[in-house]
């Protein structure tokens, strides 16, 4: 973690799941410094983060081509039938797969 202009590896855990589908009574009593992630467009954060400068953030955005096939991936898996990639590709550019917003 980089903190007061340097790296240091303080040991902490991430929690395994992301902010989102965690209580904030839970994730304000976590032992500071906190380290957590989401799935979460930046303008969908808590408002406490960002209008009160009460922390960081680094995003992290992928190669859309990439998110891609790991979207494919990802939705095969769990469908019990899979679609062939250029059915997938016509419904994401469409924005009509499940999980977009």
């Amino acid at each position: 973690m980089l903190q007061v202009g340097r790296i240091e590896y303080i040991g902490a855990h991430v929690p395994d799941f992301p902010i989102e589908y965690r209580e904030m009574g839970e994730v304000a009593s976590l032992k500071s410094p906190r380290t957590m992630h989401s799935h979460l467009w930046y303008s969908m954060l808590p408002k406490q983060l960002i209008k009160e400068n009460r922390g960081k953030v680094i995003a992290l955005i992928r190669n859309p081509k990439d998110a891609f096939v790991s979207f494919w991936h990802f939705n095969n898996n769990r469908e019990e039938q899979s679609l062939n990639i250029d059915v997938f590709a016509d419904l994401y550019m469409k924005g009509n797969c499940e999980y977009m917003e």
